[in-house]
């Protein structure tokens, strides 16, 4: 499909089902498999401190993995239970960079980073925590091939901004898309009652307005 196909969204949909499930049954067995070499490793002389590394990676990553394809799963199908919990914002955005640093070398960016802990927020984790890595992943990847690489994140009591600004030719020739990833945020946004806005000029800004 080339990108000027206007896409089938209610065909894509049932497929998603279809390929959820049949992920999920591949990465039961692959994430017990990463499991069980992972315990394997704790105890093995053979391996290597940075193999060892790589099995715990790899066991934390399909498990992270199955588990988000089963929240995908129950969204398409309208049967996602909606989980409100207190938590501290450092709290969400220490598992986002977590999981992000895991794909990327962030010492290669400059971040500047402000997260209030004033008050926690009202939200369900998991969904929250899928908009914020998809924001982010989209950021650095708009940012990774332009020299200066830097990102500034500022989430206060009522906003999570996300800006990335480059300069005006970059932006023009830059073959850089959002794609589906904000899609899901937008609508993973309204279920959890919260604003979410982009601006496409030469200033990418992402921002999440959460409600006081």
């Amino acid at each position: 499909m080339s990108k000027k196909d206007p896409i089938d969204y209610e065909l894509a949909g049932k497929q998603a089902v279809y390929l959820l499930h049949d992920l999920n049954n591949y990465l039961t067995i692959l994430n017990s498999s990463f499991s069980l070499l992972n315990k394997m490793s704790t105890t093995s002389e053979n391996l290597s401190e940075k193999e060892k590394v790589t099995l715990r990676r790899g066991s934390k990553g399909m498990l992270e993995l199955n588990n988000l394809c089963s929240t995908y799963s129950l969204l398409i199908l309208n049967r996602y239970t909606l989980n409100f919990k207190k938590y501290k914002r450092s709290e969400v955005f220490e598992c986002v960079m977590n999981t992000l640093s895991e794909g990327y070398d962030l010492s290669l960016f400059k971040i500047n980073i402000y997260v209030c802990d004033e008050e926690e927020i009202n939200t369900d984790k998991p969904l929250l925590l899928q908009c914020l890595i998809n924001l982010l992943k989209n950021a650095i990847e708009h940012q990774k091939s332009y020299p200066d690489k830097k990102l500034s994140i500022v989430w206060d009591t009522t906003k999570l901004k996300i800006t990335n600004p480059i300069d005006e030719n970059y932006c023009e020739s830059s073959s850089f898309e959002r794609g589906i990833g904000l899609s899901f945020v937008t609508e993973t946004s309204k279920k959890l009652g919260l604003t979410f806005e982009v601006s496409s000029d030469v200033e990418f800004c992402s921002t999440i307005y959460f409600k006081k």
